[in-house]
């Protein structure tokens, strides 16, 4: 479903009503924007030299400044692709192009890990807030090396992943069912997962989610989904026989 909304009559548009006209860069043109008053969204269009002029203006956009119902399009000669609170799309498809990561995408304003009350004797534990798994996925993946007894943890709405020396992890169950992320295409035809893999040192990760597991705490081995149709890794709780997640 094409999203880009057309506007009726021949309004003409102030520069000053764009709010990321401050991320503008060479080749790229405001054009117009629209509000969706019954649902709420707000679209911001430009016009865009080439895809990649387009690309790199909306990764200047930092995530933090795109609330759940903001969407910029930039219309190119090879296709509009837009942005969103989750990522970047093309906007005919609804394929995700890059996730969105508040420390990858905001540099200028990146958000600080704090130690966790939790933190005692030789564990450290470091915590930060994010607006969805998909997030949670992309910010732990961006630390570099993680030493022994030191813990990395994100707290989402759909629940709280964390990541150690050995990669992923869980203490609790994490939402993968019922999901509810604004789309710009509506699909819902069940799809294959193009991978299922493990992050981090897979076989050290078993052996201490068996550990854990024995001492009656609770424990899940974490892989990285890859859908079928969209591109999105989303964290998943391994689980016997079959299962399926919602995207």
């Amino acid at each position: 479903m094409n999203f880009l909304r057309k506007l009726f009559g021949k309004k003409q548009f102030d520069e000053h009503e764009f709010r990321f006209r401050k991320y503008k860069i060479a080749g790229i043109t405001p054009i117009s924007w629209e509000k969706e008053y019954h649902t709420g969204r707000r679209y911001e269009v430009y016009r865009g030299r080439t895809r990649s002029v387009a690309l790199e203006f909306l990764r200047s956009i930092p995530t933090t400044e795109i609330s759940g119902f903001v969407y910029i399009i930039v219309k190119t000669p090879q296709g509009n692709i837009g942005k969103g609170l989750i990522g970047t799309f093309d906007e005919a498809t609804g394929d995700i192009i890059e996730i969105s990561s508040p420390t990858i995408t905001n540099k200028a304003q990146n958000r600080k890990w704090e130690l966790n009350s939790n933190s005692g004797g030789d564990n450290k534990y470091f915590e930060q807030k994010a607006e969805n798994l998909y997030q949670a996925t992309e910010i732990l993946k961006s630390i570099s090396t993680i030493p022994n007894l030191t813990y990395y943890v994100v707290e989402t709405p759909d629940g709280t992943l964390g990541r150690d020396m050995n990669g992923f992890y869980t203490e609790a169950a994490i939402k993968t069912k019922d999901i509810v992320v604004e789309s710009r295409q509506t699909n819902l035809e069940t799809v294959e997962c193009s991978s299922l893999m493990g992050f981090g040192n897979i076989n050290q990760n078993h052996t201490a989610v068996a550990q854990i597991t024995e001492t009656g705490q609770y424990a899940k081995v974490v892989l990285l989904m890859k859908c079928g149709n969209c591109g999105y890794e989303s964290p998943v709780e391994t689980q016997a026989g079959s299962f399926s997640r919602e995207c």
